[in-house]
């Protein structure tokens, strides 16, 4: 059994343009090859892919955990994990591979216990990382307290928010915190200004 650490900044965040919400967290161990990560469902929808379905992915959800946090619960877990691989089966049950857990692996998936305490503890939870939503960061609102002009290149957008993110940050004491659709206000701001230009 192989715990792959989250690194990076809100790892587990992921949160789409033009979605009324972000995407879930979740815990996974693949029986294929024993591999217990977390990471975010990249698919809108909550659609799952068969290995899921059949069992051979086991995912359960966890709150949007900062890559310490997340890490920490992985090793927390991987004894169960492995109590789980030892104790499993990959067969043919007629139409698809499928999991089949013997006695002990199913006694171990307390691993489904854990992520649902977790996640259950919502806002309560530790190691959650602090989402904001730009509007209700008024500093942030106007393009001259953001540094914008017409003429800022996407690429000057991205260090911008980089800064204003870091000081955030640091002004809020949330290290981990993230600011949902900063770079698509930011980018509406410049187009604004380019708009005006135009007029």
């Amino acid at each position: 059994m192989t715990v792959q650490p989250c690194i990076g900044d809100a790892p587990l965040y992921r949160w789409y343009q033009g979605q009324t919400e972000q995407q879930r967290a979740y815990v996974e161990l693949s029986l294929r090859d024993g591999v217990l990560l977390a990471t975010y469902d990249a698919v809108i929808g909550g659609g799952r892919p068969q290995s899921v379905a059949m069992g051979i992915d086991r995912r359960h959800r966890i709150p949007v955990l900062t890559a310490e946090a997340a890490t920490a619960l992985l090793y927390e877990l991987a004894p169960l994990a492995q109590r789980v691989l030892d104790d499993c089966a990959i067969d043919w049950n007629g139409e698809h591979f499928a999991a089949v857990l013997g006695p002990d692996a199913v006694a171990a998936e307390e691993i489904a216990a854990v992520c649902a305490r977790r996640a259950a503890d919502g806002d309560d939870a530790e190691g959650l990382t602090d989402i904001w939503d730009i509007g209700s960061i008024g500093t942030l609102r106007d393009a001259d307290d953001a540094g914008i002009t017409a003429a800022t290149t996407d690429a000057e957008l991205v260090s911008i928010a980089t800064t204003l993110l870091a000081e955030f940050r640091e002004g809020m004491g949330q290290p981990h915190a993230v600011i949902h659709r900063l770079d698509a206000h930011l980018r509406e701001l410049r187009d604004d200004l380019a708009a005006d230009q135009d007029d």
